[in-house]
């Protein structure tokens, strides 16, 4: 009976391996569309950027402030945020 419950779960197990395998191959292949060269749409509106610049500027100040840095670097996380676009500093 033993050899039994082996011989089953050595066939569940190739089959699940069989199954991750096949599935792991086909995820792998991207679509052409998502490998495209032409550029990407705009995430935000320009309005919808302009709304958001308070909040952007409130949220610059409070970094700023030398309690709040000093409370994030305590727990490892770095204040200084580098623009994206190569411009520098936030």
């Amino acid at each position: 009976m033993n050899g039994d419950t082996m011989t089953r779960t050595r066939r569940i197990l190739s089959t699940t391996m069989a199954m991750s395998l096949t599935f792991a191959s086909l995820v792998q292949a991207a679509p052409p569309t998502l490998a495209s060269t032409s550029p990407a749409p705009a995430l935000i509106t320009t309005e919808q950027a302009a709304m958001a610049q308070p909040g952007r500027m409130l949220l610059e100040q409070t970094l700023a402030r030398a309690d709040v840095a000093a409370a994030l670097q305590a727990r490892g996380v770095s204040v200084v945020a580098y623009s994206p676009f190569g411009s520098g500093q936030f």
